[in-house]
């Protein structure tokens, strides 16, 4: 799990847990923390949509959810695989 804690990280949000495992991708892509994939998590990957350069361990704010430095369609496919998966604690 990755973690954006850090108030100077230029990546973009803070405090946005991204729990994902590529390659096999067995649990929801999680961006805004309330345990779910639904819009609020797209509208945080739309936020940085295309952005380049990401690094950990902000990875842009957690939306670059394979870690390949942008922000494109494969992390969007990463978010779709899941949509609408996950329930609140």
């Amino acid at each position: 799990m990755l973690f954006s804690n850090d108030p100077n990280d230029p990546n973009g949000v803070h405090n946005v847990p991204v729990t994902v495992t590529c390659g096999s991708c067995n649990v929801p892509v999680d961006l805004d923390g309330d345990y779910d994939n639904d819009l609020p998590d797209f509208s945080i990957l739309s936020l940085n949509w295309m952005q380049m350069g990401c690094m950990g361990p902000g990875w842009c704010g957690g939306t670059d959810i394979n870690m390949d430095g942008k922000v494109d369609e494969l992390d969007f496919i990463l978010m779709a695989e899941f949509w609408l998966a996950g329930k609140s604690p």
